[in-house]
């Protein structure tokens, strides 16, 4: 069962495309707390972990010919970021326009794709490993919770996110055909993960 991850708020706060469309992206994810029940008879909890990620708020971009968004994350335990782009072209049956999407964070966190207009487009940068299954002791599940080990990777994939892409009507390597950008759009979310605390019988 996937449980709330601690809160993750992304503001995109803007974004120049060529043509002098803009856009932006604010991804918002529900409150979070370690989870599990009241009380352990033995004071010792089996800890796992459960990922949840935030629901994407997406605009429309009006030109795929290039540009870029600039955004931040902020929270911890985020263990992956997915850039989405969707693209409805209607002239891609007659000449396919191709798409290419660059992401790069903070703590030189990179990752890239491409595909053309009509395909799936997505790119996923892990930022760090969901732990192990652990134990921890504690007279409750909030004492035993605070035992725990702390995070030392807990804000890596926090700071400023920059989503650049460009595309051009033809295959590779020819003269792009003279045609309007498709447009489409682009999301940003990311998935934390958090402690499930559940006791120990005797």
């Amino acid at each position: 069962m996937r449980m709330a991850g601690p809160d993750v708020v992304l503001f995109i706060v803007g974004a120049l495309l060529f043509g002098g469309a803009l856009t932006a992206i604010i991804v918002t994810q529900g409150p979070g707390a370690f989870t599990g029940t009241a009380g352990s008879p033995s004071g010792l909890y089996s800890v796992t972990w459960t990922t949840a990620s935030g629901t994407p708020k997406s605009l429309q971009v009006s030109d795929f010919t290039g540009g870029s968004v600039k955004g931040s994350v902020n929270g911890t335990n985020v263990d992956k970021v997915t850039v989405s782009v969707t693209c409805s072209d209607p002239a891609s049956a007659a000449v396919p326009f191709a798409i290419s999407v660059n992401v790069d964070g903070p703590n030189n966190l990179k990752g890239k794709g491409s595909g053309n207009c009509g395909d799936k487009i997505e790119v996923v940068v892990k930022v760090q490993d969901v732990p192990g299954p652990t134990s921890a002791s504690g007279s409750t599940p909030e004492a035993a919770a605070s035992s725990l080990p702390a995070n030392p990777n807990a804000t890596a994939g926090v700071g400023d996110w920059t989503i650049t892409f460009s595309g051009s009507r033809g295959p590779t390597g020819a003269l792009p055909v003279p045609a309007p950008g498709p447009s489409g759009t682009i999301s940003l979310v990311a998935e934390t993960f958090s402690p499930k605390l559940d006791p120990v019988a005797k």
